[in-house]
């Protein structure tokens, strides 16, 4: 392979890297409970803006 295609290829796997850690960090913004819920509500809103 050239090394184009391998660039490439390791930015796909980033950018998929990137999009499950948003998708994550929406979802404990959103399910996070608990004395600390405002704290962390916010920090993990922070997080991914």
């Amino acid at each position: 392979m050239s090394t184009k295609t391998n660039v490439v290829e390791v930015l796909n796997k980033q950018v998929a890297n990137w999009n499950v850690l948003y998708v994550k960090l929406h979802n404990y913004h959103w399910y996070v409970t608990g004395p600390h819920f405002f704290t962390l509500h916010e920090k993990f809103e922070e997080f991914y803006n």
